[in-house]
């Protein structure tokens, strides 16, 4: 959840309210991260951004399937 915090104090200064949400994603392989992904949420929008892998696991599908999963999140939420 540290994270999480600092991400948030990060992008408050860009206009960051109460109305808005940024969602963070994480794919793990036996526990180890090896990607992640930040959708940011702002009314009826959705920015898909962020979306990077660990060296060892790019060139086989996991940058889409984050952006996959970022936008069926969006999705889920109402924003697109």
């Amino acid at each position: 959840m540290s994270h999480l915090r600092l991400t948030q104090r990060a992008i408050a200064p860009f206009g960051l309210r109460p109305n808005r949400a940024v969602v963070h994603l994480l794919a793990e392989v036996q526990g180890e991260t090896i990607a992640c992904s930040a959708t940011a949420l702002a009314g009826d929008v959705a920015a898909i951004e962020h979306v990077v892998t660990v060296e060892n696991y790019r060139r086989q599908g996991v940058g889409a399937a984050m952006t996959v999963a970022s936008l069926e999140c969006a999705r889920d939420l109402g924003r697109v």
